[in-house]
């Protein structure tokens, strides 16, 4: 559960860390968004991370994606409505609000279509300014 800020209840403050921010978390909600994690820093190898606005956000010269957890589901913030949008079929049975899907340990988001997403995302970073 999150206070009014959006950080984890249980961390009862702002976390510095992303290790922080996930050591807050029920296991089953943690393993979930470390496999996230693990697949955006395997993909984007030279990714930093840091917590802003109290989620995660993984940064390749500017804002790639973000994750975080809800009191009801995780988020993975894909910062592109644009993108989402050229998917559609793809994203057929996820729930989607603007750029972010929405998702549960017992339901993930497939490998799949994390790197999909990523593929997306660092395509449309090498065409911006």
């Amino acid at each position: 559960m999150k206070d009014e800020e959006g950080i984890p209840a249980s961390v009862g403050k702002t976390p510095s860390t992303v290790d922080e921010y996930l050591l807050a978390l029920s296991t089953e909600v943690r393993d979930a968004l470390q496999h996230v994690r693990d697949l955006v820093m395997s993909t984007a190898p030279d990714v930093t991370e840091r917590i802003s606005y109290g989620i995660i956000v993984f940064r390749l010269n500017r804002d790639l994606v973000g994750l975080a957890s809800q009191k009801k589901h995780c988020s993975f913030y894909t910062m592109s409505p644009g993108l989402l949008k050229t998917m559609g079929n793809e994203l057929k049975g996820y729930s989607v609000s603007g750029a972010t899907l929405h998702f549960t340990p017992e339901e993930p988001l497939p490998d799949a279509l994390i790197k999909s997403i990523l593929a997306g995302r660092l395509a449309e970073m090498q065409g911006m300014p």
